[in-house]
């Protein structure tokens, strides 16, 4: 939300004025089935208003240029709307005699010919809508050679946007490993991917098909690395398997769930037998040290047991302490 409004997360939680507001922006991918959701409610409320609003209002609310998209999704309710409307007194007022301009010809041809001096002009329609126009037919009839020469331009520069595109795509596919076509579109700055999918179909196609096949490549390379690590002496551990891969223990499992148990059974296994010669170990040594102190005439004191143990045995206070008691019984030592 911070983000959204352009204000540091601490000025919603000091005593200090509240933030100037800030535009939202509609940057949600609302799901198609959402979309005509919101239409529909959007309609329904429209024919509820008195006096009603226009289709273009509406669509204005929506956030959408034109009213095709309400058309689409319901077009009943955008008859009923229009019905409604025209028997109100304001319906079609600009086609009446004397009726004001909503821009001086002056302005709009001043926006026209600074929109065409950039590099990236807005186009008549746009224009339109931004003065307040329905659409943009009313000043495409009176300049239209401004209009045509802003089409060009644009048109220009969607040629060539989408020749870089293409050649991005093209760059996409001798990359290793290839990258989705989800990092394509966002590297190169689409909001979605369906500009990249409606002109470029078929190196989409094979974008997808190229990373589908570096993973299965990834996926068997990491298929023979476990195989390996699965007959090693001693048994690896999987979190080092995981760190020779460069992958987490959770990505290891969900690729091959097999190898990795398996991999941790012998790991565990090992654990288990080096623990019980350990075992043994101490054992036998703690018996003989607690012999060799009695025929020393010395008392087999546990400080004195532990401190003579060798690196290899278990040195736990307890275990320790039980073999000990196990060792005086068994030599008869009171």
């Amino acid at each position: 939300m911070c983000y959204s409004l352009r204000v540091p997360l601490t000025a919603l939680l000091d005593n200090t004025d509240p933030p100037e507001a800030a535009p939202l922006r509609d940057e949600r991918a609302i799901r198609r089935w959402r979309c005509e959701e919101r239409v529909r409610i959007a309609l329904d409320q429209a024919l509820t208003e008195n006096p009603p609003p226009s289709l273009t209002q509406v669509a204005r609310r929506l956030n959408y240029l034109s009213t095709d998209r309400l058309h689409e999704v319901d077009p009943s309710s955008c008859r009923k709307l229009v019905k409604k409307r025209h028997y109100l007194p304001e319906a079609h007022s600009w086609r009446r005699a004397g009726a004001q301009r909503i821009c001086d010809r002056a302005r709009i041809n001043k926006l026209l010919e600074n929109s065409l001096a950039q590099e990236h002009p807005t186009s008549a329609y746009h224009i339109a809508i931004g003065l307040g126009y329905s659409g943009g037919g009313s000043i495409w009839q009176e300049f239209p050679d401004l209009c045509r020469a802003i089409g060009k331009k644009i048109a220009s520069n969607k040629r060539r946007q989408l020749g870089s595109t293409q050649q991005a795509l093209r760059a996409a596919l001798e990359e290793s490993p290839a990258p989705s076509l989800e990092q394509v579109w966002k590297r190169l700055g689409y909001e979605t991917p369906t500009t990249l999918r409606n002109y470029f179909p078929e190196l989409c196609r094979a974008l997808i098909c190229r990373r589908a096949r570096d993973r299965a490549e990834k996926k068997d390379k990491v298929r023979r690395t476990l195989e390996v690590a699965l007959a090693e002496e001693p048994p690896p551990t999987i979190r080092a398997v995981s760190q020779r891969l460069g992958l987490s223990k959770g990505r290891l499992y969900s690729l091959h769930p097999e190898l990795i148990r398996a991999i941790a059974d012998r790991h565990r296994a090992r654990q288990h037998h080096a623990m019980k010669e350990r075992g043994e170990i101490t054992r036998r040594e703690v018996f003989q040290i607690v012999a060799d102190l009695h025929r020393q005439g010395e008392r087999p004191a546990h400080a004195m047991v532990l401190a003579a143990l060798s690196a290899n045995a278990i040195k736990e206070w307890h275990t320790v302490g039980e073999l000990i008691k196990e060792a005086r019984r068994a030599l008869s030592i009171r």
